[in-house]
């Protein structure tokens, strides 16, 4: 089914019979198979160390997909001399140590006009859901250094990971183990964790526009398909070439940033904060204005003849000696 929705969304753009591709990290379940077309694999593990790994695990009958390149680093432009027409990384992005850097760095795969085509799972669906989304500005800054933090990777699962996932009711005591945790902390990356975390609703606007946009992801967004749709899974087919992108404070920042308004206060002015409130209440509209003002019109007028009834009343005339000696003292 995952496979089946893959291929429907990838056959769109390219013509597997006909072009070269490269998919990466394959595993047991290539989106492409070497019978359809001019495919090559990459992965971290040799054929036979993956079936090593899956001896025990997968179902008797299953061929392991034939490695072509034994690519032990993000780097793979080092080590493979060929160009292709398309690439495939499902659920790779998440594991890489430097993203940025890591989609830069497929270009250099492609022959000009590629497709790139990417499938990343959404935490929401994963043990990954108690996670914070990975920002822009960790992704930036694991860019401008270099290399990710691996150290902030592992507490962030160690504290975080969904044991749920694997059957183990989640337990706040063991979570919160402050040796764990630094066992965490010190404990070395590796192939299988999830470095970085995302949600289809935010992938593109927060993460892929503003990249598009600093001219660092030099590629055209061609399709993207959300992950309910997608079996907790979503997808972004990418074209090697450039876009004209309009980034938006919304994009970025979400819904508040439209309706905030910065006031800035004079000197000896208390500061009132005001982000977050709309516009609107800060000057409504005239006619809500003249209705208001009618209002405190009306009430005025009611409160005056209130007081014009009280003073005709018998009550009022008998206690105005007392009202006049309390006058006198005060």
């Amino acid at each position: 089914m995952v496979i089946d929705k893959r291929r429907s969304h990838l056959f769109r753009h390219v013509a597997v019979a006909r072009h070269r591709g490269l998919e990466i990290g394959p595993y047991l379940q290539p989106t492409v198979r070497k019978d359809e077309g001019d495919v090559r694999y990459l992965d971290f593990y040799s054929t036979e160390e993956l079936a090593a790994f899956e001896q025990d695990r997968r179902p008797k009958g299953t061929v392991i997909p034939t490695v072509d390149y034994v690519v032990k680093s993000d780097d793979y432009w080092r080590y493979v001399p060929d160009r292709f027409d398309y690439l495939i990384a499902n659920h790779v992005i998440e594991h890489v140590d430097n993203p940025v850097q890591w989609v830069i760095d497929l270009a250099r795969l492609l022959h000009p006009g590629g497709v790139l085509f990417l499938t990343v799972p959404d935490k929401k669906y994963n043990f990954d859901r108690y996670r914070a989304d990975t920002t822009l500005s960790h992704l930036l800054a694991d860019y401008f250094r270099g290399h990710g933090d691996h150290r902030e990777h592992g507490v962030d699962i160690g504290l975080c990971y969904d044991t749920s996932y694997v059957g183990k009711p989640m337990n706040l005591d063991e979570t919160l183990d402050l040796t764990r945790l630094r066992a965490a902390f010190d404990e070395q990356t590796h192939p299988g964790r999830h470095n970085h975390v995302f949600q289809s609703e935010t992938f593109v606007p927060r993460i892929l526009r503003p990249l598009q946009k600093l001219g660092l992801w030099q590629y055209e967004l061609l399709e993207f398909g959300p992950a309910p749709d997608n079996n907790g899974e979503f997808y972004v087919v990418l074209r090697l070439g450039t876009e004209r992108v309009d980034v938006t404070l919304r994009d970025v920042y979400g819904p508040a940033a439209e309706a905030a308004t910065v006031v800035i206060p004079t000197p000896g002015a208390a500061v009132v904060p005001s982000v977050g409130v709309p516009s609107e209440v800060a000057a409504p509209a005239p006619e809500v204005v003249q209705a208001e003002l009618m209002q405190l019109r009306a009430d005025l007028a009611t409160a005056r003849r209130e007081v014009q009834d009280l003073r005709r009343s018998l009550s009022w005339r008998l206690t105005s000696p007392i009202r006049s000696l309390l006058r006198a003292f005060h």
